[in-house]
This record gives C-alpha cells, structure tokens and sequence, in this order.
C-alpha cells in the first residue's frame, strides 16, 4: 500500500475516532443538560404539592389536583401511605405510576427522577418522572409529576443525526486533506527517487549528485545522506578501476618477461646452461606473480568481511627479535629496543611478522651503506607503538607520506622492477594495523630518513 494512502487512512481513522468521541460526548453533555432542566421543572411543580400535602394532607384533594396537573405536558399523583392513588391529575389516571424500584430508592433519598412510560394520553410516550418522599405524622406520601419529553428526545435524534453527518463530512474532509498534504510533502520525495534512478553508472563514476531541497528539512538531509554516499560509490568504483589497472600493468611485466623467457628456451640450440638460466628467470618471476596474487589476495580479505587477523595475547618481543634477525647487506645495522622488555599484546604474530617484514624490506632498500635501521617497540597503558626508522632519503615529493599507504604507490614512477616493490607493502602494513583495531602512519625525519609506525591496542 503507497504511504500516501497508508496517511490518508490512518488520518481517517484517527479523525473519525475523535469525532466519534467528541459526538459520544457532546450528546451525553446534551442529554444530561435536558433532563437536569425537565428535573429542575417537575421539582418546581412538585414544590408547591409537597408543601400542600405536609401542610393539610389530603384536606383539599381539588386544589391538589389543580397543582399537580401544572399544564397539558405535565401530570401527577399523590400516593399514599398504604400504596393507594389518593389524588390525581385528570390525565394521569388512578393506576399507580410509581415502580416498586422507585419506591426502595427513596427510603434512602428525599426525591429520585427516573425515566417511564406515562399514563393516558401519555401512553407510549418517552416520559420523566419526579418522585418526591413527604413524612406525615400519618404515614409517608409520595408525590410523583412527570411530564412527556417526546419532543426533546426528538430533537436528539435529529441532533444526533446532524452530529453523523457532519461527523462524516469532517472525516472525509480530513483523508482527502490528509491525502493532498501527504502528497506535497512526498512531492520532493519522488523528485529525489527519480534523480537517483536517472543516475547511470558514468553518473556514478563522475559523483554526480542529486539536487538538494531548500526545505531544510528531513527531506533536504535525506538528499545531502545520498550525495554523500554516492561520493562514497565513486571514490569507490575509482579506486577499484585503478586497482584493476595498476593489477593489470604490474602483471603485465613479469607475465611478459616469463613468455619471453619461455620463448627463448624453446628455441632450437639452446645449451645446458642457457636453459638453466632461463627456468631460473623463469622462476623468479613466476614467484613475483606468486607474490603479487597472495598480496592482493590479503588486501581483497581485508577489504571483505572475511577476518584474516586472529589476535592472541602473546609478548611481543619474541615476534620483533625474529624480524630483527634477518640478514642485511652493504653494512647495513638493524637494531631493535623493546621497552618493556615483557610487554604482552592481542596481536597475531604471522602478520605482524609480515608487517614488520614489509616495513624493513623498504627501509633495507633505501638505506645508504653502513646505514642503521631501528625498531622500537614502546608500551603504555593504552597501545603498543612499533617504529621502524632509517637513513635513507625519506618520501619524494611526488609521494607524501600520507599517500604511501595507497595501493600501488611508489616513488618509483616508472615502476621498475629493480628499483622497488609492487607498491602493495605500506597497504598491506596499514590493512593489519586497522584488523588489529589500530592504525598505521609515516613521516619524514627532520635530520633525513623516514619513520614508519605501527599503533596496535594493548587489550
């Protein structure tokens, strides 16, 4: 069911709810008003009759029936003490108009109305009634006056019938305004599905946005959400289309250099040696496919919801020694401080291993001969901070530090092979940093060099 129809309906039902209620109330409110106003007559008339009959009696029956017959609407009798009809109004007859309930109800009350059926010409007439108790030395009379209240019970049903009808004309006014105002209010609501389904996927590419409402309302920040999050989808799709492409151009290389290999071992006269040779080229660049796959394999698992980190509180200092030992070249020093010395941490040793693995092939690459490479593993109560600084000439200009971390990055423009990576290490160090619920950043040294650190939680 549309929301527009869903409002109009539920504005319907409320609207009709609180009519029939107001209505309910107003008629009650009505109906007691009438009767309280025909009470205060027939007390009034009634007066006068009990003052009579406390006074004489029944010394002057005439004069009794004169008060009680009041007008031609209204009517009465005297009953008295042994049950009988003493006096009457002409048209109220000699039967007993007083029920046996009534009469109970007035050893505890003075008077009681109640509603009944008159006597001729009253017969078959809505009527009310008064019965007023009056102690005599004699015995108890009771002095009932009614009159026929036909007419205002008519009257009720006409105001109750204009009080439905109206009733109904205002609830239908109400859907069909309930209709028309939900319908401005989704206007803007359509314009924004239809700019989002005119969206095509070149629109998304170049962040197309939709236009903003000046409403400044629910509206307007629905719209801002959506751009917002088509912002999100292209930067997205670009990042995915440059990975695409740098994926591609860096299996471009070594796929080439493996078919030329091939080719040239396939080639008739080829010696022992030369063959040799050319499966061992072969090989290292079947393994740099190999290693290019299993890193971009690591930052698909990352990206994905597929945990690919399984933290375990462990000392730390085992897991930095380890990387720490590995063989350098040119004079190259790797030092390593742990402070403390048994700090523990929730990490997951084979990727940190990788981590640091990644961070010191870079710094082993750029540093000058007889240079110095530092870990540092520092502790507070909060995160374990791991830094890993060398001598080397820090990020070019053409790579900030910042922008290190992106995916197939390097300061290596041209992307040559013996000058750097596949420009997947920082990304892979920063994608398990962020799985350990850490972070991963560098700078530039003031005093030359570049320092890389790892933030990782304690807990």
């Amino acid at each position: 069911m549309p929301i527009r129809l869903r409002i109009a309906a539920l504005i319907a039902g409320v609207s009709a709810l609180i009519v029939t209620v107001a209505a309910l109330a107003g008629l009650a409110l009505v109906h007691a008003s009438v009767l309280q106003t025909v009470d205060d007559a027939l007390a009034a008339q009634a007066g006068p009759v009990s003052s009579q009959v406390l006074a004489d009696g029944l010394a002057a029956p005439a004069r009794t029936a004169r008060l009680l017959q009041g007008s031609l609407e209204t009517f009465g009798q005297v009953i008295a003490p042994d049950g009988t009809v003493a006096v009457a109004s002409h048209t109220a007859g000699s039967a007993s108009i007083l029920p046996s309930h009534v009469r109970r109800a007035l050893e505890e009350h003075g008077q009681v109305g109640f509603d009944g059926a008159g006597p001729p010409p009253h017969e078959g007439l809505l009527v009310r009634l008064l019965a007023v108790r009056v102690d005599r030395a004699d015995g108890r009379y009771v002095i009932v006056v009614g009159s026929s209240i036909h007419t205002l019970d008519t009257a009720e049903r006409r105001l109750m019938v204009t009080v439905v009808a109206g009733g109904a004309i205002a609830v239908a006014l109400c859907a069909i305004g309930g209709w028309l105002v939900t319908g401005a209010a989704l206007r803007p609501v359509e314009r924004l599905r239809r700019a989002v389904a005119a969206l095509s996927d070149q629109g998304l590419s170049a962040a197309e946005s939709v236009p903003i409402p000046g409403t400044r309302d629910e509206i307007a920040a629905l719209a801002r959400t959506l751009n917002t999050l088509l912002e999100r989808v292209s930067l997205a799709r670009a990042r995915e289309r440059r990975l695409v492409a740098d994926a591609s151009h860096e299996l471009r290389t070594p796929l080439t250099v493996l078919r030329m290999e091939l080719e040239l071992a396939d080639r008739p006269g080829r010696t022992r040696e030369e063959l040799a040779d050319a499966v061992t080229r072969a090989s290292a660049e079947a393994a740099r496919i190999a290693r290019l796959a299993d890193d971009l394999l690591l930052l698909a698992r990352a990206d994905g919801d597929q945990a690919f980190c399984r933290p375990v509180r462990q000392p730390v200092a085992p897991i930095l020694a380890a990387a720490a030992r590995r063989p350098t070249t040119h004079g190259i020093t790797l030092t390593l401080d742990v402070t403390p010395p048994d700090v523990t941490a929730a990490v997951d040793a084979d990727r940190i291993r990788q981590a640091l693995d990644n961070l010191l092939d870079n710094a082993l690459r750029v540093s000058p001969e007889q240079g110095r490479v530092a870990i540092r593993a520092v502790a507070d109560d909060h995160n374990l901070i791991v830094t890993v600084r060398d001598e080397g000439p820090g990020f070019p200009d053409v790579l900030p530090p910042e922008a290190a971390f992106d995916r197939f990055r390097r300061a290596d423009t041209a992307r040559a092979r013996d000058t750097g990576g596949t420009g997947l290490g920082l990304a892979i160090v920063r994608s398990i940093a962020v799985a350990h619920g850490g972070a991963a950043d560098a700078v530039n040294n003031p005093t030359g060099g570049a320092t890389v650190r790892l933030v990782l939680p304690i807990m």
